[in-house]
């Protein structure tokens, strides 16, 4: 065989041979690309125990359910002649809807209390609060807020269902606000509920969750969907999710959506919408009195929580 021939073979082979790897070395690069692009998913179990979040108590995922739609109740006759029969407080009623009442002497609570044992030192001097449910005790504005509770699941931070118990530095209930609700009507239009679960993985993909964290609680209730109008608001059922037993997250369970809570600013307007009711009550009254001093330095404290 002639030598250019040999040579000419040679060459082919490297060619071919280069071929080879630039094949090669284009499958390798395009594996790792997808591999930067699809990394392999952990499921969110692993990925809440790799950052050591735990779960205390999961509950049952709920069956489907819908919105409702909920009036502001008036007060009746008897709901009023009860109030007024209340030996310890002087309270007084605006729009025939709200309780603004003033204790004489002061139920004195404890940060050590129980949530049972806060309700029985109170169920005594509201009218109707069994059909509440304790919902928090915010330690820096000293106000105790109890949830109305409908379809057996409370109606969370709502100024139309409501008890808010103020107290002094000494923790002394001083007096409080009440509202109610009226029977719901429910939507007939019904959906898959969000399973608590996955109301954590929302949390966690908001960046709610911090590595060490414990979901103490995790509980079904209703939230605001739609404000008044009409006298008509539309509540969602929602997951509320505690977590530490200190921060309370909401999870919108028809649209998975994470829905923003902020204490101060709930208690701020609160506090401007029974002050506007106080309005209409005698400045004589001690509910009238006694309950817009209070308002006031609950007011300051807010503001300042605000500044700061």
């Amino acid at each position: 065989m002639q030598w250019s021939q040999i040579k000419t073979l040679f060459i082919l082979c490297f060619l071919v041979l280069d071929i080879y790897l630039i094949f090669q070395f284009l499958e390798k690069r395009e594996a790792a690309d997808l591999s930067l692009l699809e990394p392999e998913s952990a499921t969110l179990e692993e990925r809440l125990s790799d950052e050591k979040i735990t779960i205390k108590q999961l509950p049952e995922a709920q069956p489907d359910d819908a919105f409702i739609s909920v009036k502001q109740k008036s007060l009746s006759k008897s709901q009023i002649e009860k109030v007024n029969h209340l030996s310890n407080q002087d309270a007084a009623i605006a729009d025939d809807k709200y309780i603004i009442s003033h204790f004489k002497k002061h139920p004195l609570l404890s940060e050590d209390d129980s949530k049972e044992s806060i309700y029985n030192k109170l169920r005594k001097e509201i009218v109707g609060l069994n059909e509440y449910q304790y919902g928090e005790w915010n330690k820096d504005v000293n106000v105790i807020l109890f949830f109305q509770v409908k379809n057996n699941r409370p109606v969370y931070y709502n100024q139309s269902g409501m008890v808010a118990v103020f107290l002094n530095d000494d923790n002394e209930a001083v007096g409080y606000f009440q509202s109610m609700l009226s029977t719901p009507e429910k939507n007939k239009d019904k959906k898959t509920l969000v399973k608590p679960m996955d109301a954590v993985g929302k949390l966690y993909e908001n960046n709610q969750l911090n590595s060490g964290d414990e979901v103490s609680e995790i509980k079904i209730g209703y939230h605001t969907v739609v404000p008044l109008t009409n006298g008509v608001q539309v509540f969602a059922p929602t997951w509320k999710l505690t977590v530490n037993d200190k921060r309370s997250y909401f999870v919108n369970a028809i649209e998975g959506v994470v829905i923003s809570k902020d204490d101060v600013s709930f208690l701020g307007e609160a506090v401007k919408f029974i002050k506007t009711k106080l309005q209409q009550v005698d400045d004589d009254k001690a509910a009238g009195k006694e309950m817009r001093k209070m308002l006031t330095e609950k007011e300051k404290i807010l503001n300042r929580s605000d500044t700061q």
